[in-house]
């Protein structure tokens, strides 16, 4: 498949409308799972507008990761030396894990993550949490965890001052992208872990 670099605009379009910026958008609302995208973009790719073709968007984790010195080994490492292992339990602490990261430069305010996450299942008889973390850290160096899928709505000749000349652009609606990282995000081995330990206790397991 065509791959290619892209900067990734992320609008909230109805109120820059209200503000006059690039009061001559002529493009539509982007809904959930849409995006606007250059149609230079989309030549060097052979995908067509207002189609139905689709584009895959890696977030680009792994290349964030990499330009703060963030390896794969490091970050599994530090994940790692989280884990209070009791051979019941398995619980991650979110403050190594912060700490690690902000010696890196990478600050994550507080209260995002929890001092301790948990889960019941038994560590070591039916969970190898190495290798879920292993794969977890490896899926986003590689990209394959976080990415988007999406529709192409139109294909963009002009940016209307919405931003500089930037080359490739994909556009995204900013209401929806939270909710769309965050599925993309459950792909992870580790978060599917703790999803499963969150529904484990709705349910009453």
């Amino acid at each position: 498949a065509n791959s290619l670099v892209t900067n990734i605009m992320i609008c909230d379009l109805e109120t820059e409308g209200k503000l006059g910026i690039g009061r001559a958008w002529p493009y539509r609302a982007l809904g959930r799972g849409e995006a606007h995208v250059t149609a230079s973009a989309l030549a060097a790719l052979g995908v067509r507008a207002q189609s139905g073709d689709r584009v895959s968007l890696d977030l680009g984790v792994g290349k964030l990761l990499a330009t703060f010195g963030v390896s794969s080994a490091f970050l599994e490492n530090t994940l790692l030396s989280s884990v209070l292992d009791d051979g019941i339990d398995v619980r991650l602490n979110g403050t190594v894990i912060r700490e690690a990261l902000l010696a890196r430069g990478i600050f994550i305010p507080p209260n995002i993550l929890p001092e301790d996450i948990d889960t019941t299942l038994p560590a070591g008889e039916l969970l190898d949490i190495r290798g879920v973390i292993r794969a977890t850290t490896e899926g986003l160096e590689s990209g394959e965890l976080l990415r988007l899928n999406l529709a192409v709505v139109d294909g963009i000749d002009y940016s209307y001052e919405k931003w500089p000349p930037l080359g490739n652009v994909v556009v995204l609606e900013s209401k929806h992208v939270l909710a769309a990282a965050k599925d993309a995000a459950n792909r992870i081995p580790l978060l599917q872990l703790l999803n499963f330990q969150a529904l484990l206790n709705q349910t009453g397991g």
